[in-house]
This record gives structure tokens, sequence and C-alpha cells, in this order.
């Protein structure tokens, strides 16, 4: 951080020196001086104001795991009975194929909204019932109804009740 304070920003030397002495001994937190490097680097090339807002965007999308902002338009379909979630994402039109759709999952390209819709999970990622490539049901085996999927990073799809 050293370098980044002395040759990005006007912080007095002596202050940085006071930051870099902190992170060593382990009385600074690393992430909240980098987080204080940013802001002060945002500030003095563009003010406080975009300096709050990057800082309060950073927070939500990052550290919170938020979105940047809530699904516009989304395809709305119906379940079929023992549907796969790759078999919905190719009915969509969100792939070609079931392979192709299953290879998305895998990359983590498709994530299930968590009842906030502000926590995505990826379906690759195991969940306490197990993997989520298999049927798509409730952990009683019933059809899950009202999910919302975000497939890439603009696409939407929403199963209906």
């Amino acid at each position: 951080l050293y370098n980044f304070y002395t040759l990005a920003t006007n912080v007095d030397p002596r202050e940085v020196e006071r930051i870099v002495a902190g992170l060593a001994d382990g009385s600074r937190n690393p992430m909240e001086q980098k987080k204080q490097l940013a802001r002060t680097i945002v500030a003095e090339l563009h003010g406080e104001a975009a300096a709050g807002a990057a800082e309060e965007h950073f927070e939500r999308t990052v550290q919170r795991r938020g979105e940047l902002e809530e699904p516009r338009e989304a395809i709305s379909l119906q379940l079929e009975k023992g549907e796969t979630w790759a078999r919905l994402l190719v009915r969509a039109g969100f792939a070609r194929s079931r392979r192709e759709a299953s290879r998305l999952i895998g990359q983590g390209a498709v994530r299930k909204a968590a009842a906030t819709h502000v926590y995505w999970r990826r379906l690759d990622m195991p969940a306490p019932q197990g993997p989520q490539l298999g049927p798509i049901t409730d952990p009683d085996g019933q059809a899950e109804r009202g999910v919302l999927l975000r497939v890439g990073k603009k696409g939407y799809l929403q199963t209906n009740p």
C-alpha cells in the first residue's frame, strides 16, 4: 500500500508511514486501509460525493454480495414434471443444448436468488440437500415454484408459481 499512498494520493508521508507500520504490527485492518485508500483516491480525483457513492457500491455488491440492480425483465416459464435446470435453460433460450446449459451451470453463470433476492447462490454449489443440478425440486420432492434465476449478467428466468 505504501507505493499507492505515495504515488496516487496527497496523503502526508508521515501518515503513510503510520499506516504502513500499523499494518505491519497488526493494529490496522488491511481491508479497512484498502477501502480508505480507494476512498482517498476517488475523493481526490472525483470529489467526496463520488467517493461515498463508490464505497457504498463496493460494500453492497462485493462485501454484502448484493446486486447492481433488480432484474428488469425475466422470462417466465411454467415448470414441467421432472424438469432439470439444464432443460429449463434450453426451453428459455439461454442455451442451445442441455450440455451447453450444464456447462453454464458448472461455470457459475447461472445463479438462484435467495428469498431476499439479494444473495445469488451458484447452482453448481452444494446445497444442504445436495447439488442443484438435478430435477427442480424442494427438499420434500415437490417442484419448486416461483424461483428466480440469473443467467449471465443480464438474463433472468422466473418459474411460475
